[in-house]
């Protein structure tokens, strides 16, 4: 057998595989189209088919269930899958079962049961590798991919944010939408499929059925990136990709390179998006006239419905070119990508020219449709038509060159990052971020370019390496842009400002603390809003330069920079969920310093009255700000208040959220942190164990999230004394802590100090001392100010666990200097005291409670007195009912193991 009849023959085997797993009307449509491009093939397949459905009746025309028996099984309401329960179906098509299901917190989510010919070691790789890029797809439109897993029988199963709405078409035809609403639909769905695309995420089986319309009255898509993890080229065997193939897409809105077998691109999620619109617009699917599509306006000019006929001038011109050249046949006819097709919408609704209609004149004429009074002088004045044609010629001419670079970039995104790579051996296979280096290389070898197309390409490739936290190559990506900005003649004034900014930024994660790249970040921003920077760039520079000054330890700078971040709001008047954000951001500005912490819980409240007004007390919006409201109160002191919110933004978290959402960890992290303060014998460690396992399941075991998380639960574990658990938790943590955020960060010393705390109650010392600073070690030049304290502390629990009279007098001696976190400080002179105490170092005592006094004093509102006054009175040996109230009082706000309260213990039975 030739190469020749083997490749026809897999082809067939495919087409059928994907007609008998779909319904009877999509399989009758699957042939019709089959036949315009290969009637033999189609003659083939329709016989193959009537052999199929003779071969055993008894089956009901359920022919998957003869290929795939141990998923033919029949599912029922209150069937257990996972850890959800199934409650009604929703639908059922080629590539399985979806149910209605809820998960133990009573959330209802959309659960797909897979069906799929992969091999189950092949289809779990997927499954596993493709959960974390999903998971992390967030946009408005697109309903969000949230778990994955194996029921208990071995079937594959996904689990979607589940959508309350209407299907697409019913909901446009229930409100009556007219030509321009149901387009600024379309390209609200478009964008959505852009943001996927950007992520190189292609959707392949976008259709009506797909997309539901909110009660918001907003589209979303469903099923996105499921196609992918089941038909994507890989290293499997041949035959199984192309049966899995011929499920991952639904014939009528498949582009004809899906239906030849041939790669799909980002071109073949404009093709479905044409159909979409035309269905969406005419209330059917598009007819041809031999190899071409009739023109919508004509359909709408034969249909036998007034609305429809009403429809037809509208259609004719523009919207028949736009929707015509989506639909293309051949890819490189289409729009490049979703990006490009959502801009055509725009420019249609904006009475812009479009791109699907060439010709100078044609641009005049639009020009002239939009500006009567300018169309009145282009009559009067010959020399004025000649300019306004010149104009109108240039503005051509860029679009023109913006859609070639798009191209260009598309083009070369989806080569680099194909995995059609024969020959290699899986383990030899590139990774994420080798992929972007070749990019990187690539475009700035390829002279053959137009500048501004790899200017762009280098622009995106930088991107996708800040979100995947490769600094060092985003920063040459960033650099290697700046260094060809020059050659770009039509780059917009503002965008040198705009790639110094992105550097800035990627310099504030290289070398975090540093002032120099905060300063650099903002004095960019600065000058790229005076050159007309978007609105929307700047509001998201501006958070980011929040944070940056925070880490910084600049609270001034992060107010300031809050105020102009809420100028941008009140001058742009965004989305609600943008202000939500911009409030939530001011949050974290003015809960640096203590005396700003009233504004602090201002915003925040104003963030949680917002988001019950557009969301309503039962939605994530509504969660997260609680939440905010939480953190607020607790740094303030405020820890009735603080655990309220804490418990309410929990509840609402657990309502709204799937039980691993990576956002229900965050709440309950906050929540964690209230139930502490405000009941201190509480076990908390349980929740830290379940913000544990979300953050394994969503990042990975050895990610820095998770190992954050296990500090965290390492201090609760010490709390509880649980020091076996505790000295694992810290010390799996802090390695990878060190290496992602060095020896110097809050984070790692924090579990450091956990570590240090179990190893010296197990009795372990020798690895507790290897962990912490010598005794006589000054903090990294390079360390934060604010931070500089907690150095301190690790080396006061070195002389805890080494006792060195003359070390622990010149830690005081530092501490009295030390001109930094006042409070912080002042907190960690009280605990030498108490060290010193019980080293029987009386006047280091006395000199530690003076260094403390003097801070304590400058903060009005400081509750460190009270352990101040309970110090002084065990030192001067005071009465015992004196000593007793003291400590009772200190004991209930701090705890029973708060080294004050033990040394008080020490004292008063001894004068027993």
């Amino acid at each position: 057998m030739s190469e020749r009849d083997l490749e026809r023959l897999r082809r067939l085997n495919s087409l059928l595989d994907q007609a008998l797993s779909a319904p009877i009307q999509e399989r009758n449509e699957l042939v019709q189209t089959l036949e315009i491009a290969d009637p033999t093939l189609a003659c083939e397949l329709r016989q193959l088919l009537r052999a199929a459905e003779l071969a055993d009746p008894l089956l009901d025309g359920k022919a998957w269930a003869r290929l795939e028996p141990q998923l033919g099984r029949t599912h029922l309401p209150g069937d257990q899958i996972g850890p959800y329960r199934l409650e009604r179906m929703l639908g059922r098509g080629g590539m399985g079962e979806v149910w209605l299901a809820h998960n133990a917190a009573q959330i209802a989510v959309a659960l797909k049961l897979i069906r799929s010919q992969l091999s189950l070691g092949l289809l779990s790789e997927r499954l596993a590798r493709e959960r974390s890029i999903l998971m992390r797809l967030r946009h408005r439109n697109i309903a969000q991919l949230l778990d994955s897993g194996w029921s208990d029988t071995g079937e594959p199963y996904l689990v979607i944010e589940y959508v309350d709405g209407q299907p697409l078409l019913a909901a446009a035809e229930s409100a009556q939408l007219d030509v321009r609403a149901r387009v600024r639909w379309m390209r609200e769905i478009a964008r959505a499929v852009a943001a996927a695309q950007a992520q190189l995420i292609v959707h392949r089986d976008i259709k009506p059925a797909n997309i539901l319309v909110d009660r918001d009255g907003q589209p979303r898509l469903l099923d996105f990136g499921i196609a992918k993890l089941l038909d994507e080229s890989g290293h499997g065997d041949s035959t199984e990709l192309t049966l899995a193939a011929g499920r991952a897409l639904t014939p009528a809105y498949a582009a004809p390179e899906q239906l030849h077998g041939e790669p799909v691109s980002t071109a073949t999620d404009v093709y479905a998006l044409g159909l979409v619109m035309h269905e969406l617009l005419l209330g059917q699917r598009p007819e041809r006239a031999g190899a071409e599509w009739i023109a919508p306006s004509r359909l709408a000019r034969r249909s036998k419905l007034a609305a429809i006929q009403r429809r037809a001038r509208e259609l004719s011109g523009d919207l028949d070119s736009v929707l015509l050249r989506a639909m293309a046949m051949a890819p490189d006819a289409r729009y490049p990508n979703a990006q490009s097709f959502s801009e055509e919408l725009t420019a249609w609704l904006d009475g812009q020219p479009v791109r699907a209609r060439e010709g100078r004149w044609y641009r005049l004429q639009k020009l002239v449709s939009r500006n009567r009074v300018a169309s009145i002088a282009i009559a009067a004045s010959l020399a004025a038509s000649v300019v306004g044609a010149m104009g109108i010629w240039q503005q051509s001419l860029a679009a023109k060159r913006q859609a070639e670079r798009a191209a260009y970039v598309q083009a070369f995104l989806e080569e680099v990052f194909s995995n059609d790579l024969p020959g290699l051996p899986r383990d030899e296979l590139p990774t994420t971020s080798e992929l972007l280096e070749r990019g990187t290389q690539h475009a700035l070898a390829d002279s053959t370019a137009e500048p501004g197309a790899r200017l762009s390409l280098l622009l995106s490739l930088a991107r996708i390496q800040v979100g995947q936290r490769l600094w060092s190559n985003a920063q040459a990506s960033f650099e290697a842009a700046r260094a060809l900005l020059a050659q770009v003649g039509d780059a917009p004034a503002w965008q040198a400002a705009a790639i110094d900014a992105e550097l800035a930024m990627v310099q504030t994660q290289l070398t975090p603390g540093k002032p120099q790249a905060v300063s650099a970040l903002e004095s960019a921003i600065s000058l790229a809003q005076k050159a007309g920077a978007p609105a929307s760039w700047s509001l998201e520079k501006r958070m980011a330069l929040i944070n940056a000054k925070v880490d910084l330890n600049d609270g001034a700078g992060a107010r300031r920079n809050s105020q102009e971040l809420l100028k941008l709001i009140a001058q742009t008047k965004p989305t609600a969920q943008t202000e939500i954000s911009a409030l939530t951001q001011s949050v974290v500005a003015y809960s640096y310093d203590q005396s700003y912490r009233s504004e602090a819980e201002d915003y925040a409240r104003l963030a949680l009255k917002k988001a019950l007004e557009q969301y309503g007390e039962d939605h994530a919006e509504t969660a997260y700000t609680a939440m905010r409201v939480a953190g607020v109160l607790r740094i303030k002191g405020d820890i009735a208040g603080a655990f309220s919110f804490a418990e309410r933004a929990r509840n609402v978290a657990r309502r709204v959220y799937p039980a691993r959402h990576p956002q229900l960890a965050r709440i309950l992290e906050e929540f964690a942190r209230a139930q502490a303060r405000a009941n201190p014998t509480a076990e908390v460690a349980s929740i830290w164990r379940e913000v544990l396992a979300i953050r394994n399941h969503a990042y990975g075991e050895e990610s820095y999230a998770s190992a954050r998380t296990r500090i965290f639960l390492a201090g609760a574990l010490n709390r509880q004394k649980h020091y076996q658990d505790a000295a694992t938790e810290a010390l799996g943590a802090i390695a990878t802590i060190e290496k992602e955020l060095g020896a110097s960060n809050p984070i790692y010393m924090d579990g450091v100090s956990h570590a240090v705390t179990a190893l010296g109650e197990l009795d372990r010392k020798s690895e507790a001392l290897a962990l912490l600073p010598q005794a006589d070690a000054d903090p990294p030049g390079q360390m934060p100010a604010n931070t500089r304290w907690r150095f301190f502390e690790l080396v006061a629990a070195r002389l805890r666990l080494q006792p060195d009279p003359i070390a622990l007098e010149r830690l005081v001696s530092k501490l009295a200097n030390e001109s930094s976190s006042p409070r912080d400080t002042a907190s960690l002179a009280l605990t030498v005291a108490a060290l010193a105490m019980e080293q029987h170092q009386t006047e280091t005592a006395r000199a530690a409670l003076a260094a403390a006094d003097v801070r304590i004093a400058s903060d009005d509102s400081s509750k460190l007195s009270e352990i101040a006054t309970l110090l002084r009175l065990v030192l001067e040996k005071a009465s015992p009912e004196q000593i007793r109230q003291a400590r009772d009082i200190a004991a209930v706000r701090r705890g029973e193991r708060h080294i004050a309260v033990r040394m008080a213990d020490t004292a008063l039975a001894s004068k027993r």
